[in-house]
């Protein structure tokens, strides 16, 4: 009787582990399902077709993959210039327990502002300065480009100095997109000059990174 026992307390503890290791097997292929599936969206908004990868982001959001899925998720609400919810959701990205994801929505947070401003720019600038003194980042080139939404350095500044890196070069190139990207929105929203950033863009294209979520909007606008 006791060895009956045993015997089923360890066909019990067995069945356990298997139920266990089966839940864990279907968590890991479900992680990389949703990772493949992010990379598909992403794939599309990269080559300009935003609309496509609108779907996935939308479904990744309903299978509890919306921390996943938020910057680019994000990102592409602008492509499709759905400023509403693009401002909804970085305001949320900018409380994420992630300092990369959180920094890079505070940028975001400087663009929307400037893109939807209806004062003067004097008033924008102090706006920036105030707000700009409550956060921090992380990241010695978008602290560089909050620094230029404060008017404190010019977008030619802000390009020349990541030019001069010495680093390798897709990190360069990576870096070169998200600064190119915000230095024309700088130039286009808040001093109003549309040539410069044009020929910024014409100096800086060839080094575009083409994996960069930014790439497809400075294209979208200025590849014409």
């Amino acid at each position: 009787m006791f060895a009956t026992r045993i015997a089923k307390l360890c066909l019990l503890i067995l069945s356990t582990l298997a139920v266990t290791q089966e839940i864990a097997t279907a968590a890991e292929t479900s992680t990389r399902g949703s990772e493949a599936f992010l990379q598909l969206a992403i794939s599309y908004d990269l080559s300009g077709k935003p609309e496509l990868a609108r779907p996935i982001y939308d479904q990744l959001s309903r299978d509890n993959n919306a921390e996943l899925s938020a910057v680019p998720s994000a990102v592409n609400y602008i492509a499709l210039n759905n400023i509403k919810l693009a401002t909804t959701l970085f305001s949320a990205i900018e409380h994420s327990a992630h300092s990369r994801d959180r920094n890079y929505a505070q940028l975001w947070s400087l663009w929307l502002t400037a893109y939807q401003w209806k004062g003067s720019k004097t008033a924008l600038i102090k706006r920036n300065k105030q707000y700009i003194n409550t956060y921090t980042w992380d990241l010695p080139w978008e602290q560089r480009i909050a620094r230029l939404y404060a008017g404190e350095i010019t977008p030619e500044a802000l390009l020349l100095s990541i030019s001069n890196w010495n680093v390798n070069e897709k990190m360069k190139s990576d870096v070169l997109t998200e600064s190119l990207f915000f230095a024309n929105s700088y130039l286009e929203f808040v001093d109003n000059n549309t040539s410069l950033a044009k020929e910024l863009f014409t100096q800086y294209q060839h080094a575009l990174n083409n994996s960069s979520l930014e790439q497809p909007l400075l294209l979208k606008k200025y590849e014409k």
